[in-house]
């Protein structure tokens, strides 16, 4: 497995904090989307403000996995798993060495394997 130098650590916090920025954008989406959508749907305020509420609750779960306590060695992982889902793509990638992005394609073909 491939380590990141110094300077592709350094890119690659601020690529997640990009997608961080963008994963927010998205939930805010989502959450417009529930609102809308089940406002004609759900019989009261509550009961939309509760499934809004359990969907922003799940989303911050989903952050705090993702991005807390992230380690170095995790690092061309999590970079495999942003690009996979749109957050980044591979133009952000220019910067790290071909070793470095072949891991990364490596990572996302290997979770296309587990993932029918």
């Amino acid at each position: 497995m491939y380590e990141l130098s110094k300077k592709g650590k350094k890119r690659a916090r601020e690529i997640f904090s990009l997608s961080i920025e963008k994963e927010f954008e998205t939930a805010l989406q989502n959450s417009e989307e529930i609102i809308v959508k089940r406002k004609n749907d759900i019989a009261t305020s509550r009961e939309l403000f509760h499934e809004t509420r359990t969907y922003l609750n799940n989303f911050l779960k989903h952050l705090e996995l993702r991005y807390d306590d992230l380690r170095s060695h995790d690092y061309l992982i999590t970079l495999s798993e942003i690009l996979k889902e749109g957050y980044i793509t591979e133009k952000e990638l220019q910067d790290f060495s071909d070793e470095a992005k072949e891991d990364i394609k490596r990572y996302d073909s290997l979770s296309d394997d587990n993932h029918p």
